[in-house]
């Protein structure tokens, strides 16, 4: 972490209009285009040591890119960013079907980034 003149940062993000998501990693074949995949998980318990141990395991994931603990029929919405569809049905038998706290999820797979704004919380 690195502090400004009057917060500390906790992380940057840098944005680019021109072909959005698009990235190029040298150890894989070429530039892809990363699927964004939107999960909402329902726990079965809430109790306080199962909530953080999900909240870590979360943290842990390398396609995991936000988590946020929600009010309403959802406990946790995840945005994850995945390869392809094999990389997301991974994360679900290695993460979602593997926590026997999960009750259930639901998963939508977005078509379009049609506005990602980041705003500052500090």
């Amino acid at each position: 972490m690195r502090c400004s003149r009057s917060a500390a940062v906790r992380s940057s993000t840098a944005l680019s209009d021109s072909e959005p998501r698009q990235f190029f990693f040298p150890n894989r074949k070429s530039a892809y285009k990363l699927i964004t995949v939107i999960v909402l998980v329902e726990l079965d318990r809430m109790c306080l040591d199962l909530v953080e141990r999900f909240k870590r395991m979360m943290q842990a994931s390398t396609d995991v890119t936000q988590c946020y603990q929600t009010t309403g029929s959802a406990d946790f919405v995840l945005i994850l960013a995945v390869d392809d569809v094999e990389a997301f049905k991974s994360f679900v038998k290695t993460k979602l079907n593997t926590d026997s706290n999960v009750r259930s999820f639901k998963s939508m797979i977005a078509l379009d980034r049609t506005k990602i704004e980041p705003r500052s919380t500090l």
